[in-house]
């Protein structure tokens, strides 16, 4: 049976991992993006500062498809079409695609998203880029390796940590648990006088305390049966005592087998059989079957009825019960056995 804790550290596990690779495709991908933009953004201002300057240089666009400009830049960067400040294409590079020819005039629309270039703060034209980016124009850089290798160390390492604190996490969950459990088994063996420690106040801690309070409930019941039992045996030792006192008394010529010892010996025998009812009684209150059955009754009919059935117990005391009863009193739903047990 796998324990708890193994169960919550596999729960951790598959939680960290997950988390881990979700983080790693997510940084990985947001990481080169942002790369490929910063080198699109860096080369695009490299282009547009040649342009400028020779714009600067020549005081016009003439001759300037005949100038090289990479810098370093060709093969990578898009292509793209020249326009001058009246909107005209002076140098076009995306004959494969069918742009812009040169002399074409280039529609605002196209204009809108071109990149400025400006010479002493005036634009003089502008460079139109492809509208699909320029994703396909960077290929795979050694600095993206670097990046994903970079970022797969530190989810590696954040897994590791993970991995600790979930174990950590998880014994210190368990803990408690593990304690509750022991000592349960304990009480299953007989052992009531059981207390586990609190250690939070949480769901676990309540059920600690929970735990501990039904054991004192169980202790202190287990107590007052243990007393109940003693109570009763010493109960059932006087009738049985006196029955066997008169049997063997009577039985050895010791006493005479009048109607008055006979008279005795059932009383006792009726005290026994009580007793022994009070027992099925108790038995039943113990389970809630105990059934109670009500009717009107007369108060002094309760005051009557214990005066009677004391009587003789006084007499051997020599005391003398008198009763008195306020008349006209209202009539009382009882249960007329229960109340005299009472």
């Amino acid at each position: 049976m796998r324990s708890i804790s193994l169960k919550l550290l596999v729960a951790f596990v598959v939680v960290s991992i997950s988390s881990t690779l979700l983080f790693f495709g997510i940084a990985s991908r947001y990481s080169n993006q942002e790369l490929e933009n910063f080198l699109f953004n860096q080369d695009l201002s490299q282009v547009t500062d040649q342009f400028a300057q020779y714009y600067q240089e020549h005081g016009s666009w003439e001759g300037v498809q005949d100038q090289p400009r990479d810098g370093g830049i060709e093969g990578r960067f898009p292509p793209y079409i020249l326009v001058d400040a009246e909107k005209k294409v002076v140098q076009g590079r995306d004959n494969d695609q069918g742009g812009n020819r040169k002399g074409e005039v280039v529609p605002d629309s196209e204009l809108a998203n071109a990149a400025e270039i400006t010479v002493d703060g005036q634009i003089v034209g502008w460079l139109v880029l492809p509208q699909d980016g320029h994703k396909e124009y960077y290929p795979e850089n050694p600095i993206y390796t670097r990046i994903n290798l970079m970022l797969l160390y530190t989810a590696g390492g954040a897994l590791v940590v993970a991995l600790i604190l979930g174990w950590v996490f998880s014994r210190t969950l368990s803990r408690p648990l593990k304690e509750l459990s022991a000592a349960a088994q304990r009480a299953a063996t007989g052992d009531l006088a059981q207390k586990v420690e609190v250690h939070s106040k949480d769901e676990i801690g309540l059920l600690a305390e929970s735990f501990n309070q039904m054991m004192e409930d169980l202790e202190r019941q287990m107590a007052s049966r243990r007393q109940m039992t003693a109570d009763i045996a010493h109960d059932l030792r006087t009738p049985i005592s006196v029955i066997l006192g008169h049997a063997d008394g009577v039985s050895e010529g010791v006493l005479d087998p009048s109607p008055e010892r006979f008279e005795i010996i059932r009383d006792e025998a009726v005290r026994l059989e009580r007793l022994v009812q009070d027992l099925r009684v108790l038995s039943m209150a113990d389970v809630g079957e105990l059934r109670l059955d009500f009717e009107r009754t007369d108060p002094s009919w309760v005051v009557e009825e214990l005066a009677r059935t004391s009587t003789t117990s006084l007499a051997e005391k020599s005391i003398q019960m008198t009763t008195r009863v306020q008349p006209g009193l209202p009539e009382i739903e009882v249960d007329k056995d229960r109340i005299m047990q009472v």
